[in-house]
């Protein structure tokens, strides 16, 4: 993948050409909005949270659709505003950081996207990544990969600390331990994060309470390989011979 492999370079990458910010105008809203023109922007964006800012473009937090439907049946939400329901104590990713890094953090959390901001200020919003910008940029790398060699298994990307960032899909066999039991509940190596599922024809954002099955193709990001390590985890174990 030739756009680098920090998050400010991957978001470089993704970004739409000519456009002057590393991330998504249409990702974010200011505080003093109401409730009704977010949800309108969620709508029209299909985004399932918004960084939210000030007046002056400083990031103060972040909405998602899941705060809006907290509210949606109290008749006094149509009085607040977007700075009364947006959560303040937030997780960020600052533009140097790997990939890799960033993604085991929103693992660790369970959140689908990160605002990332200047590590000298954590008010300068600079843009948000998701876990969909990394099945993008997977793909995108995949595409570029296929035009000069047929398609590979895996795909390895130098992460921007020195260390080799692994992206390998691996498909769960029926049976596998993971079979039938939602993310969340597989002990997975600390080194791994699922970045994607790949059922059928459909693409999969997963989250904790996500339920695999056999079929499933998994895209798992790592520091290392991965192929050994998710053996246990995702193909059947032959019993032991008698």
């Amino acid at each position: 993948m030739d756009c680098g492999y920090s998050v400010v370079a991957m978001l470089k990458c993704l970004r739409d050409p000519g456009r002057g910010d590393h991330g998504n105008q249409d990702a974010r809203t200011q505080e003093s909005d109401s409730l009704a023109a977010a949800s309108e922007r969620f709508q029209r964006t299909r985004h399932h949270g918004l960084a939210v800012t000030d007046a002056q473009g400083r990031l103060v937090g972040v909405l998602t659709v899941h705060d809006l439907d907290r509210v949606q049946s109290d008749p006094a939400a149509k009085a607040l505003k977007v700075g009364d329901l947006c959560v303040r104590e937030l997780l960020v990713t600052y533009p140097d950081e790997s990939i890799g890094a960033a993604l085991r953090r929103m693992s660790t959390r369970d959140v689908g996207r990160m605002p990332v901001v200047d590590r000298r200020d954590r008010t300068n919003l600079l843009g948000v990544l998701r876990r969909t910008d990394l099945v993008r940029a997977y793909d995108l790398a995949l595409t570029r990969r296929t035009e000069l060699r047929h398609r590979a298994h895996q795909v390895r990307l130098g992460a921007s600390t020195g260390s080799e960032l692994t992206i390998q899909e691996v498909t769960i066999d029926d049976g596998a331990l993971c079979d039938r039991r939602k993310l969340r509940d597989v002990d997975w190596p600390v080194t791994a994060v699922i970045a994607s599922v790949r059922r059928g024809h459909e693409v999969i954002v997963p989250r904790g309470e996500t339920l695999l099955q056999a079929g499933d193709v998994l895209v798992v990001v790592t520091d290392g390989p991965i192929a050994a390590t998710l053996e246990p985890f995702c193909k059947r174990q032959s019993p032991p011979e008698k």
